[in-house]
């Protein structure tokens, strides 16, 4: 990939200003050009290796018949197929993840998106990042994806048809309070959508716009087959939030009330400090990073717990599924 076919093409001045101050942005992008368009042929391909690798956890669909998502399974590789053949007359809806563990062309995307991305906070990029999640997003018409929010800077590029993604603040507290981040970092717990108007950022193919960490959003797609590309940049210093939301959660179940992140460095370092030692060495995923620490800590409080009771106990928390 030469330097005339960058993935971040351009980005206006009033934009680079909202990108070095960490907020949402919108952006051009090469990846909807003659040569590096992403196209539903390719993406068949592509679904069709993660499956023949049996990577199930990679494949998370919905046929237009169904009301929920599922991800793949044995037997199952029809299903994905018939979501992705009928995108047109159905309210189908496919997310491919990690796809340059796959194809060497979305490997090349990822290292030259780290250039483009260097270039534009003027440091180097990769010095900050643990992994970049590689994500397709396949959709009929008119497909909502809910409310929601992501642990990862998520740059979501436009390849074809048109969607609307509507942005609200992380950082407002009226929008987006403490207690309810730490809830989302402890266990499965949908964040609660704000009656405020949120910036709408309309999209056709060649645009993007940049998510912050945990910034809520949903979106709405347009009239036709939408195709976008998804990249999630796991931060180093957003698992570090992340462990501190988690203590905090802790310190605020003991009736205490804990500074956010940033607001105290040196207890921020103690608390993410505590959950390191506790986590996996080796993550082999963003799960690992974000729960491990997380849930041998529960794992002994249950069984202190357990101890004083004689037994029982109640189940472990399923783990919060996040999108990548």
């Amino acid at each position: 990939m030469t330097d005339a076919l960058k993935v971040i093409t351009a980005v206006d001045a009033a934009e680079t200003g909202r990108a070095r101050d960490m907020a949402s942005f919108r952006f051009n992008h090469g990846m909807a050009g003659a040569y590096q368009t992403v196209t539903l042929e390719d993406i068949r391909a592509i679904a069709h290796q993660l499956l023949e690798e049996k990577r199930y956890d990679q494949v998370f669909y919905r046929r237009g018949s169904e009301t929920n998502a599922s991800y793949a399974a044995p037997g199952k590789h029809h299903e994905v197929e018939e979501a992705l053949a009928a995108l047109n007359t159905s309210n189908a809806w496919v997310r491919l993840t990690r796809v340059d563990e796959v194809s060497p062309r979305f490997q090349a995307v990822v290292e030259k998106f780290y250039d483009d991305l260097s270039e534009l906070h003027q440091t180097n990029i990769r010095d900050d990042v643990m992994k970049t999640f590689v994500t397709l997003f396949i959709s009929s018409p008119n497909v909502v994806t809910p409310y929601h929010m992501d642990h990862t800077w998520n740059y979501l590029l436009q390849v074809q048809g048109t969607k609307t993604v509507y942005l609200y603040d992380a950082h407002d507290e009226d929008i987006l309070p403490q207690a309810e981040i730490e809830r989302w970092y402890m266990r499965s717990f949908q964040i609660a959508k704000h009656k405020d108007t949120p910036m709408a950022y309309d999209l056709k193919a060649g645009e993007g716009v940049h998510h912050p960490v945990n910034a809520p959003h949903w979106v709405q797609n347009g009239p036709e087959i939408s195709i976008s590309l998804s990249l999630g940049v796991c931060r180093h210093d957003a698992n570090e939030a992340a462990k501190v939301h988690q203590v905090n959660y802790l310190l605020r179940s003991a009736g205490l009330k804990p500074p956010r992140p940033g607001q105290a460095r040196l207890r921020d370092g103690m608390k993410a400090g505590f959950l390191n030692m506790l986590s996996d060495k080796n993550p082999q995923s963003l799960g690992d990073v974000l729960f491990s620490g997380r849930d041998r800590l529960r794992s002994v409080a249950r069984g202190a717990r357990n101890l004083l009771r004689g037994g029982g106990g109640a189940a472990e928390d399923k783990r919060l599924t996040i999108e990548q």
